[in-house]
């Protein structure tokens, strides 16, 4: 996984140094294998923390895209940039889907429990006395 990037480390990654700063195609490029590997992860309770993880990772690899864009703008920027920054966000619209796919399969859950604890509160009432009389008011 190696280290995550600090908004105070812009332009520099300690994974890939190109002469101390890493270069717009470089951050573009791990920003793509961070994005990948989101894709890949399962979504599970157990993988939360590498989530976040990730996330942030992914978040400050943008702030530092961003701000290599502001310093030395590339009017126009050459092909090879342009195809990265179009799969970068391929890859973010599938993960983006794969997450309200699970967003949607969750909340269908927890509104299954919700409706089976109304339910159970609603006849609990019934069956808590195990002990005592029956008065049938029928006859």
């Amino acid at each position: 996984m190696g280290s995550s990037i600090k908004a105070s480390e812009v332009g520099q990654y300690p994974g890939t140094r190109m002469m101390g700063k890493i270069s717009i195609e470089q951050l573009l490029q791990t920003m793509k294998e961070v994005t990948q590997q989101l894709i890949e992860l399962e979504v599970t309770e157990e993988n939360v923390p590498l989530l976040e993880e990730l996330q942030l990772k992914q978040n400050s690899l943008r702030v530092s895209a961003d701000e290599l864009f502001d310093r030395s703008p590339q009017n126009p920027l050459p092909h090879n940039l342009i195809k990265l920054i179009q799969e970068c966000m391929e890859l973010e619209q599938i993960f983006m889907a794969k997450l309200q796919s699970h967003y949607a399969e969750f909340a269908f859950q927890i509104q299954s429990f919700k409706n089976a604890s109304m339910a159970n509160q609603r006849y609990q009432s019934y069956y808590a006395q195990t002990e005592g009389y029956f008065v049938d008011e029928q006859k």
